[in-house]
């Protein structure tokens, strides 16, 4: 699936260009060049996009992601610690171990809210590892030729601060030296970007997408990270916290940074669930689906209201899907 639409993006690209009249090439590493027809130089061809995977089965739920478009899952009750969750599989270039591999991902210690996709933020040591290993840099040394930076101020990205330093064994830890935050979470600002002796100069707030082929040639990959959540271990925690009578089950979110930037994990899930004073939302409300636009309308303006008032002209553009799964109980198990 991924394969074919990181393909199917670059067609896209090729057509739209060449509908407007200009000459598409293609670099032997594999991304587009285009100009004016018998004139002009040869420019890159930039874009891309992430995309995230949420496929809800009568046992588990199934995850794939690229990129920062995170999802996430809340209860309505009980704790979600201990759950099994599960990477099958990660089928990007460079990966070293891809075995199957337990996972704790409950969020910010709130034992109802679980991180359904995998993190390919720049400031990943997974990451560092896998590009290390896929496209090291031509200079020696354990790094990628990607530089990984925390971001600064201006357009030239070779004297931004280094997100790693490596220890004596050589593996990579985080400095946290960054300049500035991206998001209410206090995250930095950081970046993956072409090395300086580049022909052209480009940068990514992640390291995994769809489309970036110019950066795809440098480690950044379109190939995801594969979840597996046992719905049935979900279903049987947040049961057995449920009071006789009261409605239980789950909400999950799927969005874009232009949502994430704005919130604290548990409280967007908070919101979701109508836990947030001021949510109109409701786990009854989301199940019809009228109800569930209603939700997530609501989810939006009020997003929107925040990122006007955190990044003003700045804010990002923002997706979100929601959806909401209750759980039916027989004398009191799921």
């Amino acid at each position: 699936m991924f394969a074919g639409a990181n393909s199917a993006v670059k067609a896209r690209f090729r057509a739209h260009y060449e509908e407007r009249g200009e000459e598409i090439e293609e670099a032997p590493e594999g991304y587009l060049l285009k100009r004016r027809k018998n004139y002009g130089p040869w420019l890159c061809v930039f874009g891309g996009s992430s995309f995230s995977c949420i496929c809800i089965l009568p046992d588990k739920i199934l995850t794939a992601n690229v990129g920062d478009s995170s999802a996430l899952l809340a209860s309505t009750h009980g704790s979600l610690r201990g759950v099994t969750a599960t990477r099958v599989a990660d089928l990007a270039e460079g990966v070293t171990d891809n075995g199957s591999l337990a996972a704790d991902l409950i969020v910010e210690d709130n034992e109802r809210v679980l991180m359904l996709t995998a993190d390919h933020s720049p400031e990943s040591p997974n990451e560092f590892n896998r590009m290390t290993a896929s496209h090291p840099s031509r200079d020696g040394g354990h790094r990628p030729r990607m530089q990984m930076v925390y971001d600064n101020i201006g357009p030239d990205k070779s004297s931004c601060p280094q997100i790693f330093e490596l220890g004596a064994d050589g593996q990579p830890s985080v400095t946290s030296n960054g300049r500035y935050w991206k998001n209410v979470r206090q995250e930095w600002a950081c970046l993956v970007a072409t090395p300086p002796y580049a022909r052209f100069h480009d940068a990514l707030a992640f390291t995994r997408s769809l489309g970036d082929l110019h950066l795809q040639s440098y480690g950044v990959s379109h190939m995801p990270e594969v979840y597996e959540f046992n719905l049935l271990e979900l279903c049987e925690a947040t049961a057995t916290a449920c009071e006789n009578g009261e409605r239980t089950g789950f909400a999950i979110v799927a969005a874009s940074d232009g949502i994430w930037d704005n919130w604290v994990f548990s409280d967007c899930m908070a919101y979701a669930l109508g836990d947030l004073e001021g949510s109109s939302c409701s786990l009854a409300e989301g199940l019809t689906g009228e109800g569930n636009k209603r939700a997530n309308s609501a989810l939006m303006a009020e997003n929107k209201r925040r990122a006007i008032a955190n990044f003003g002209s700045q804010a990002d553009n923002a997706t979100s899907a929601l959806a909401f799964i209750e759980i039916i109980l027989a004398d009191g198990r799921a």
